[in-house]
């Protein structure tokens, strides 16, 4: 699977930083070109596209 890193010094908290990421069913309201978005992963919540 292809992965992305980057680095970068933010006015935001840490917290702040995760909730945004957590977010996931936000992404497409602030994400250019994003036009839907969803979790994958282990757990029963894992796919409810949501924080």
């Amino acid at each position: 699977m292809p992965q992305i890193s980057r680095t970068a010094l933010v006015p935001f908290s840490a917290e702040q930083m995760y909730q945004l990421v957590n977010d996931v069913k936000s992404y497409p309201d602030f994400l250019p070109g994003c036009t839907g978005s969803r979790r994958a992963g282990i757990g029963a919540d894992a796919n409810d596209g949501g924080g």
